[in-house]
Formats: C-alpha cells, structure tokens, sequence
C-alpha cells in the first residue's frame, strides 16, 4: 500500500501522483459508496497491481471547494480536495472583463473557507483607466496582483504568493490560465490556444 494524490478524476478512473509518476488507477466500488466521488488533490491510499493502482482508501481532506449540485437533493461537487489558495484569472481585454465568474468564484471560495486572490494576467496590455475595474476587489481587501504571461512581468509575485500552496486557477476561457502555468512551471506542457472570437 503507497500514499499519492489523485490528479484527475474520470469516475471511477483516477489519475495517482506517487513521488512525481502518474499512476491509472481504478477506485474500489466500496470506497466510492462510503466516501462519494474522489476529487483532484484528495490524498488516497492505493496498491499497485500490475501497470495500475486499486485506490483503497481516501484520507481525510483538510478543505474542499465545493459547487451545488445540478439536481436538487444531491451532495455539493467537490471540485477540488486540500487546497489553500483559489487564484482567480481575469484580463482587462482580449477578453474583455466580465465581473460574472470572477464574483461567482470568490463567493464560492468564502462560502469554503478557502483564501483567494485576484491574478490579472495580459497586464502589457492595460490602458490607464483600468485601474477602476479592479477598485472594487481592491477595496475589499483582496489581493490583486497584476501580470503578463506573455512579457514575464508580475511572474515572480505571483510565484511568492503561490508557493508552497495547492491552489486552484479558475477563470474564463481565454484569460490566459494556461500560458501562467507554463510561466510559473516550465515544461509543464499546458494546452495553450488563440482566444476564441
């Protein structure tokens, strides 16, 4: 039996981290009734047989962030297990921003108990009033950091703010979530695409 991390979840098919190899590996139907779905981050205990692991066993999670669920009567989702920081996208243009899934996001990581921040990314192409759209997250309290995945600038703050920290990215398509990755961790092979018209 080996400690890991569950990185994705595809139902019962798992993807297991164990000291930096991917393991496939299938979730024990027992398992699945008594705890309810894994999620990526969730902290598991699995055996290896043959070129998969059997997960037997989730620890128990230090946070979750959770969405409702679609049906009524269901458990909320739990989107992501242990984590510490959720750390929100957004760009000024290309594309334009829309409050909407920021506000959603940061309401959701409050109502988990989780910290958020603000990453505005695309920053190289701000103009001088855009510092108003970011007054009312910045009058809040909340941490906003302002960067260009494409230049460089604002990486090495963010970096400060991330390390050591399971954090999730969320933010709308196009916003740039992929290429920080690839900033913040080289080589990480990320899908990167042209914004979407």
């Amino acid at each position: 039996m080996e400690p890991a991390v569950v990185v994705a979840v595809f139902g019962r098919q798992v993807i297991c981290e164990i000291d930096g190899e991917l393991l496939p590996s299938r979730v024990m139907g027992s398992l699945l009734r008594r705890e309810g779905p894994l999620a990526a981050g969730d902290r598991v205990v699995l055996e290896r047989s043959g070129d998969e692991g059997i997960v037997r066993q989730r620890q128990e999670r230090t946070s979750a962030l959770r969405r409702a669920p679609r049906l009524p009567r269901r458990p909320p989702l739990v989107v992501a297990a242990n984590v510490d920081l959720v750390m929100v996208v957004l760009s000024i243009h290309q594309p334009a921003f829309s409050a909407g899934l920021v506000d959603r996001a940061l309401v959701l990581a409050s109502v988990c108990g989780l910290e958020a921040v603000l990453c505005v990314n695309k920053w190289d192409l701000a103009r001088a009033d855009d510092d108003a759209a970011l007054e009312p997250y910045e009058g809040i309290g909340l941490e906003v950091l302002c960067a260009s995945a494409r230049t460089g600038a604002g990486i090495d703050a963010l970096a400060r703010v991330l390390a050591g920290r399971s954090s999730v990215v969320v933010g709308h398509s196009g916003v740039g979530k992929s290429s920080l990755l690839e900033r913040l961790v080289p080589g990480i092979d990320v899908r990167v695409q042209e914004v979407n018209q």
